[in-house]
């Protein structure tokens, strides 16, 4: 397994004993302690890089245990700050200033996963790391474009397709450990994140645990997230990406690689995306991207079980119409069955129209428009939902030039049937009354009117066989 940051340089302090005689390996009994000198009298050292090996005739003591220990003459670097070495013999002292750089590790963020500190191959925290192409493993080889790319171009893509596309398909979006270039470099849990892990990290920037600035580090701007539980940080430098020979919005934009494709347009993957020119929360949660595959970005490793990510939601439904007080439970579809974490989350875009709770359910409350989103991470599907007037139905178009027409109620009960002057159920059948449409009225958009009297009750109605809109109204008592 490679070292994930360059080798450090390491450092033999040696403590000086002005009474030694050649070859004597301790001070000789007897003789005072006239001179003790430590050279040279500053280190860096890396976190969990090798000791340093001082002499072990001395007393040793470190100022800060938390930053770096000493122990019978060996330095341990602990984490990052600065300490001071003392050397004692005989009254005598000498110092030694110890800066230990933080070292690749992985962070406790409170999140499902622990994310490093540091981008693949940047040798401290805040540095740009190397660049890859998505699915590639060789880092820095040059110039990046379909031409170059190991999975083909745009339409010849060999690998990672979900679904069919141009012919192809092998139901693969998430990266193969071997492909994985955060797996194959530091091999255990780490790996590089997913779409969803990437979302759950920027969501953290509405959560009152965390805090969310802008900060320089070893001549980088980068963007800081630090969780306040723990007081634990990550840096994430504004090392852009790369295209060709060129490094677009370097010094502007963070651009890491997420470990999974979308599955809609396999030619993009997912990305790690934040500007430093973000000013609200809006900016911040572009989170989860895309950018196209054969494009560099650098990789920002998790450490973690290996999870299947959810690649594909979709409403089924795209135009549904609903009468007020009405309520339905639209079907979603969802890829892979085997996705570890199938959560929605739902939201309305104007709830004083139609709210929604966290099940899916829809309740229509007035007259108006507004569209209903269901999301997870990065992927969202959405559907236009107009809820008209009490007692009236939707409006009906034939823009598709249809010979027949039919709308289809589902039967709440027996009573009496009041609709529009014409419109009478054509029959019933499995607890189903069918309409027929007069096609000659379906010249302009019109209004029908399905409710009598007495009340209201829930029920349904949909064009039979001519569209996969799904239309919702009500039958009345």
């Amino acid at each position: 397994m490679k070292c994930p940051f360059d080798m450090k340089r390491i450092f033999f302090l040696t403590a000086a004993l002005a009474l030694l005689a050649s070859g004597c390996k301790k001070p000789m009994p007897g003789i005072p302690v006239t001179d003790i000198s430590v050279s040279p009298t500053e280190a860096t050292m890396k976190e969990g890089g090798d000791p340093i090996h001082l002499n072990r005739t001395v007393t040793w003591q470190s100022s800060d245990t938390k930053v770096a220990t000493v122990a019978d003459g060996t330095v341990t670097a602990v984490s990052e700050g600065s300490a001071t070495i003392t050397a004692s013999a005989g009254g005598k002292t000498a110092t030694c200033r110890i800066t230990v750089l933080a070292g690749f590790k992985a962070v406790d963020m409170g999140l499902s996963v622990q994310w490093a500190n540091m981008d693949l191959g940047a040798a401290e925290a805040g540095d740009y790391g190397r660049y890859y192409a998505w699915g590639e493993v060789e880092a820095d080889r040059g110039s990046y474009d379909q031409d170059t790319y190991k999975w083909g171009d745009y339409s010849s893509l060999s690998k990672y397709l979900p679904f069919t596309y141009n012919g192809r398909q092998d139901e693969k979006a998430l990266l193969d450990e071997e492909d994985d270039a955060a797996h194959a470099e530091l091999g255990g849990e780490w790996r590089m994140p997913t779409s969803e892990e990437v979302s759950e990290l920027f969501a953290t920037l509405e959560d009152g645990n965390y805090s969310w600035s802008v900060t320089e580090i070893n001549g980088h701007v980068c963007r800081k997230i630090t969780y306040l539980v723990n007081g634990n940080s990550i840096l994430l430098p504004f090392s852009g990406y790369k295209f060709r020979n060129a490094a677009p919005e370097a010094g502007s934009r963070h651009v890491s690689w997420a470990a999974d494709c979308v599955a809609s347009s396999p030619y993009m993957s997912y990305v790690m995306n934040s500007f430093q020119s973000a000013t609200r929360a809006g900016d911040l949660k572009e989170g989860a991207s895309s950018q196209f595959r054969w494009y560099a970005c650098t990789i920002r490793p998790v450490k973690g079980a290996r999870r299947i990510p959810l690649s594909s939601l979709t409403i089924e439904s795209t135009d549904v119409a609903v009468a007020e007080n009405a309520t339905f439970t639209p079907k979603v579809s969802i890829w892979p069955d085997n996705a570890a974490d199938k959560t929605l989350k739902w939201e309305s875009g104007d709830p004083e129209v139609a709210s929604v709770d966290a099940n899916g359910t829809v309740t229509a409350h007035k007259s108006g428009y507004t569209t209903i989103q269901c999301r997870h991470g990065a992927l969202w599907s959405s559907f236009n939902l107009e809820v008209a007037p009490f007692g009236y139905g939707i409006y009906v178009k034939n823009e598709l030039g249809w010979d027949k027409i039919w709308l289809v109620a589902r039967i709440i009960d027996h009573s009496p049937f009041t609709g529009t002057p014409g419109l009478e159920p054509a029959g019933e059948r499995d607890g189903y009354l069918f309409f027929p449409l007069d096609v000659s009225l379906m010249d302009q958009e019109l209004r029908y009117k399905f409710i009598n009297d007495k009340g209201g009750s829930t029920s349904e109605f949909r064009k039979a066989n001519y569209s996969k809109q799904v239309i919702y109204q009500t039958l009345s008592k």
